[in-house]
């Protein structure tokens, strides 16, 4: 650039800047202050569409939790009912044991 328009943008950018700190702010008053902050508060409490990758992950852990608390109570219940012995494996083992068999092998 040559100096004749250097001059011109830094004599722009002077009266600018000037005009911008002369500038005087609107005078504000408390309506239009409860007005903003009422517009705020809206925007915060209107609904927002909910995704379905949010809905699908939801539904995901909360199915994980039950199914992992219904395997669990699975398998207590097996373990408790495989210590309780049946009747006939009773049965059989006492036969065994009063023949005298179970022993002499």
């Amino acid at each position: 650039m040559n100096a004749p328009e250097d001059e011109t943008i830094r004599n722009l950018e002077q009266a600018l800047a000037r005009a911008h700190r002369e500038r005087q702010p609107p005078p504000l008053g408390r309506e239009w202050t409860d007005g903003v902050m009422w517009a705020i508060r809206r925007q915060g409490v209107q609904t927002r569409p909910v995704s379905t990758r949010v809905v699908l992950d939801r539904f995901i852990w909360q199915t994980a939790g039950a199914a992992a608390a219904l395997a669990l109570i699975l398998t207590l219940s097996l373990l408790v009912m495989s210590l309780i012995p049946s009747r006939e494996g009773v049965s059989l083992v006492a036969e065994e044991v009063e023949s005298g068999s179970l022993f002499l092998e």
